[in-house]
């Protein structure tokens, strides 16, 4: 027998589950090492993460994960994620009657998911504005995340910021990771 371990799912059930999981995650993916020449230590990342492309054919590690929570319990992150994110189709509307749309207002988000944000579109941080750097790969980019997030990670207070286990979780999820439960609410 193979005393090898494959693929480890790991399932994030509640809403403290995925608080401690957000804690477990952001910690795995500062250790996951992007380069594929370096040699394999202890921990193999891609038995918790899974490798896949996007639609730009860019390589993403997502983790082998299912989340359960309640509605209204994700905030800003989408449950579909935003690794995957096929353009809207418009779709035709055959309703002769009148139309009125409702549309909830997104919930803002913290300077520490905005930064996040701005580092997947790679642009860099705020201190390095007035100097703006030459467009690097994306692997170098992504090797480059872990050194500028830690250089700002003080200057983050999320104590008063986070509401929900989304709103501090430094890594994208796969479109199938999340499961609502649209029967429930979070706030009650």
């Amino acid at each position: 027998m193979s005393n090898v371990c494959r693929e480890i799912i790991t399932l994030q059930l509640g809403h403290y589950s995925n608080f401690v999981g957000t804690h477990w995650w952001n910690l795995q993916d500062a250790s996951l090492s992007y380069d594929p020449d370096t040699s394999l230590g202890e921990i193999q990342s891609d038995v918790l993460f899974r490798e896949g492309q996007t639609l730009g054919g860019h390589v993403t590690h997502t983790p082998r994960l299912i989340a359960m929570d309640l509605k209204g319990s994700l905030r800003t992150l989408r449950q579909e994620g935003s690794l995957y994110d096929a353009s809207e189709e418009a779709s035709a509307v055959t309703w002769e009657g009148s139309l009125m749309m409702h549309e909830e207002t997104p919930a803002e988000k913290n300077p520490f998911l905005e930064d996040l944000d701005r580092l997947d579109r790679g642009q860099t941080l705020a201190e390095d504005d007035l100097h703006p750097q030459p467009r690097r790969s994306a692997a170098a980019v992504s090797l480059d995340v872990n050194s500028q997030l830690a250089r700002l990670q003080k200057a983050y207070r999320l104590e008063g910021s986070v509401k929900v286990w989304s709103d501090f979780l430094r890594l994208h999820l796969h479109p199938r990771s999340i499961s609502v439960i649209h029967q429930f609410n979070h706030d009650g």
